[in-house]
This record gives C-alpha cells, structure tokens and sequence, in this order.
C-alpha cells in the first residue's frame, strides 16, 4: 500500500481564516446596526409612553371621579386646572391636577384650606400641559413631551346624561 502526499498550500490554511473574518465582520456590522436601531426606538418609545401616560392618568381620574357636579375645568392661582369634587363623609375635598415647572402636578385640599401650586405632588414631566371645557361635559386635554411629542385626550363625561354609571367615554 502506498501512501500519497499531498502538497499542502497556503491557500488551503488563509481561505477559511478569511472565510471566518468575513463571517466575523458581518456578524459584527449586524450587531452594531441592530443595537442603533434598538436604543432609537427605544427612547422613542419611551417619549411617547410620557406624553401618553399623563393622558392616561388624567382620563383614570375622570372616570373614577365623574359624578354630577364632579369635574370642572378652573384656574388655580391663574394655573388652569382639571378640578376632581369629591366628599368622603360630611367632608368636602377638591383634587387640582395641573402643570406647573415642567411637571404635571395633583393637589388633593380639603375644600376651605388655601395652599400654593407649589404644594403639589410631583406626577410625572411634561414640557407642556392644556386643559379646555370644550363644551358642557366635553372636555380637551393635551400634553407635550420633552422632544415635542405632542397628543390629545378629548374625554366626554356621563354623570349629568346617565347618572351613576361613572365612565367617560373618548
């Protein structure tokens, strides 16, 4: 039996080294593109979520709270606000949510006791916040975020058409 040596070439050792760094820098290339990709979707999502979220939160509070004579739209120290009526017991209380420094801010007093804007709680950041009484129980809000994202709420209430339901509908 004879045994056959093959010439080994250098091609034979350099193909698959370079067959495997082309594999690597594409791999490479897609990785880098994908994460680019993701981290911008990402924050634009997360701008998004703020803009909708304090929405959502000022559309939760209307549902929770719309009884007759429940919600009114007014001004708290020339600040427009979004006044939520409420009584527990004998006692009256007034929740104020509004937007002041860049924050929308809720303030739940007692009806008679004075406070400030200031003495709100922090919700969440807002670039800008506007509340209009588009109409008897028709009400517009809207919100913008920090990148100028911009959305609307137009909420009705049904308290004074079907009373003691308590939703609001969009």
């Amino acid at each position: 039996m004879k045994f056959q040596f093959t010439k080994k070439h250098t091609i034979d050792f350099l193909f698959p080294l370079m067959l495997f760094f082309l594999f690597f820098a594409f791999a490479l290339t897609v990785i880098l593109l994908a994460s680019n990709t993701y981290s911008h979707v990402t924050q634009e999502a997360q701008e998004r979520y703020e803009t909708r979220t304090s929405l959502a939160y000022i559309k939760e509070k209307i549902r929770q709270n719309d009884t007759s004579a429940g919600i009114s739209v007014s001004s708290f120290e020339n600040i427009p606000c979004l006044m939520l009526h409420q009584v527990y017991g004998d006692t009256k209380y007034t929740t104020y949510i509004y937007e002041k420094d860049g924050f929308l801010k809720e303030l739940f007093l007692k009806d008679g006791i004075s406070a400030s804007p200031s003495d709100g709680k922090n919700i969440m950041s807002v670039t800008s916040f506007q509340i209009e009484a588009v109409a008897d129980q028709l009400f517009r809000f809207s919100s913008t975020d920090k990148s100028g994202n911009r959305s609307s709420l137009l909420i009705s209430t049904t308290s004074a058409t079907d009373a003691g339901k308590g939703a609001a509908h969009e």
